[in-house]
């Protein structure tokens, strides 16, 4: 818990991007992450922190912020910037199996079956536990509904 805390001091973007996306606020989260970002770059020594952070899926601080973004594009419906987002992630770290399991959800929105359930079980296989085709279905289904134009019937 005192290593947790550490961690949480000096990744305070990081923190703060969490919370944001917490309430929704998804633009002012990515912009919190892409600080977080900036600082990995400017002070080295922070990267190293994930060793004492609650991460479980990576061992990449970038690949967490990257995936962070994505999740934040996708909630914005920017599902290009999202994709390259969990791209940028898996980058980071070919094993963090969170953008995987997001890349599963932009292929269900697109109707790419094939792709959805390669992705999924992928993110299984490298230790995503809530990875399953209903729960990937249903944060698809709450996406296009979300922002899919409204068809009106005026008859």
């Amino acid at each position: 818990m005192i290593l947790t805390r550490i961690a949480g001091y000096f990744w305070k973007k990081l923190i703060l991007g969490r919370r944001l996306m917490d309430r929704n606020d998804f633009d002012r989260a990515k912009e919190c992450f892409h600080e977080f970002q900036f600082e990995l770059k400017s002070v080295k020594y922070l990267r190293w922190l994930i060793w004492i952070s609650p991460s479980f899926y990576t061992t990449s601080a970038n690949a967490l912020a990257s995936n962070n973004i994505g999740v934040c594009n996708l909630e914005l419906g920017e599902y290009e910037a999202a994709e390259l987002n969990f791209r940028d992630a898996l980058e980071y770290d070919s094993k963090y199996p969170l953008p995987l399991y997001n890349l599963a959800i932009l292929d269900g929105l697109s109707g790419n079956i094939e792709s959805r359930d390669r992705n999924l079980s992928k993110s299984v296989e490298l230790g995503f536990n809530a990875g399953t085709v209903d729960s990937v279905i249903q944060k698809t289904k709450s996406l296009y509904a979300r922002y899919e134009p409204v068809v009106r019937d005026d008859s």
